[in-house]
């Protein structure tokens, strides 16, 4: 056997034995803990991780960046539910005359920096549920999913009312990175885009999964194993993954990939071409995927993994382990870590790259943690 054969048969048992957890070369870099913040039993984590973060509890509120710094915290009552941007730089505080947005009378709306100071009060507002997008839009839900007609109210940043959107059918909307479109989905009637004046953009098939690219030239959907790629609205690829069903998907222009992660297979394909660049299976039983992200550099693919300990072991704890791994944008080497939470964690750990770094965050029901790449 030649050198050449010697080394591609060395990659290949590398490349093994880190399917199975047993190496994580990945150029001698690993996951170290850079800080924890612990969350109690009812604590909810809103908001996005990359950025600010929002940790939410009947009774109180507290904001965080993704450097672990509290920015604000703020006591509130039964009646008043937080909205955050994705970003995390907008809160909406929505004071509901009973005990939530299913009583449909909302009393008002107050939008809040990242100092926890009002920037605006809007009065009576006849949405029930609000989205805040990143640049401070606000869209308002009137009704509730399955009702017809569902009537969307659009905001600006300073609370003025653009326009409203009338949606038969309405199972939940989607808004674009800078809070330019609004993607809503009607179910099996399929998807619609608008602008922030309520403008039709695109009617688009069914799907189950969407996401946008942070440029927003593409949409991305998946629905019964199909990936339709989207450019400005207009499809321009098809792709067909070996999986039905997801767990999580990630989009960058940057990396030219889209990212798919099913229960227990991720594949990633690149945006352009549609074509496979490589796939990761899980081969144990027990584990699955729980989340996906790309870097925002564009060369690094982080993915949560929970493990399922069977039905061998009570119900609390049989998810209560899990790995975060980490790849090269183009696969083969792996780095991991694995993860233990005392408390009951399906769907977790959830993972994103944070904001401005190549940094890692992470979600269990016991804590976030962020994961320096070292």
């Amino acid at each position: 056997m030649d050198a050449t054969a010697v080394k591609r048969h060395l990659l290949s048992v590398i490349f093994i034995l880190a399917l199975a957890g047993v190496v994580a070369p990945l150029g001698g870099y690993e996951l170290v803990s850079e800080y924890t913040i612990p969350l109690d039993e009812k604590d909810h984590i809103m908001g996005s991780l990359g950025d600010n973060f929002l940790v939410y509890n009947r009774g109180y509120m507290v904001l965080y960046n993704n450097m672990g710094k509290r920015l604000f915290d703020r006591k509130i009552n039964g009646a008043v539910t937080p909205t955050v941007s994705p970003n995390g730089k907008y809160l909406g505080l929505v004071t509901y005359a009973g005990s939530g947005p299913n009583e449909f009378k909302t009393v008002k709306l107050e939008m809040l920096d990242i100092n926890g100071k009002v920037l605006w009060t809007l009065k009576e507002p006849a949405a029930n549920k609000f989205i805040l997008a990143d640049n401070g839009g606000i869209y308002g839900i009137e009704g509730v999913e399955g009702m017809s007609p569902t009537r969307i109210h659009l905001y600006d940043r300073y609370g003025d009312r653009n326009s409203i959107i009338p949606v038969n059918n309405y199972h939940g909307l989607t808004i674009s990175p800078s809070g330019g479109r609004l993607l809503v989905d009607r179910a099996l009637d399929g998807l619609e885009v608008y602008d922030t004046l309520g403008n039709l953009l695109a009617a688009l098939p069914t799907a189950k999964f969407y996401r946008f690219d942070r440029d927003e030239r593409y949409l991305v959907t998946f629905f019964n194993g199909v990936l339709h790629v989207y450019q400005d609205l207009k499809e321009v690829k098809t792709i067909t993954s070996a999986e039905i069903d997801l767990e999580d998907m990630a989009v960058d222009v940057a990396a030219d990939r889209v990212v798919l992660a099913s229960p227990k297979r991720l594949e990633v394909f690149q945006l352009t071409t549609g074509a496979k660049t490589w796939e990761f299976p899980l081969l144990e039983e027990e584990k699955s995927f729980t989340s996906v992200d790309i870097s925002r550099d564009g060369q690094r693919i982080v993915c949560g993994v929970d493990i399922n300990l069977g039905t061998g072991v009570v119900k609390e704890k049989r998810h209560v382990e899990g790995y975060v791994y980490l790849f090269p944008i183009g696969g083969q080497t792996l780095v991991s870590r694995k993860v233990t939470y005392g408390r009951w964690g399906v769907g977790v750990p959830r993972v994103v790259f944070s904001a401005g770094g190549g940094g890692v965050m992470m979600e269990t029901r016991e804590n976030v943690e962020k994961l320096r790449i070292k």
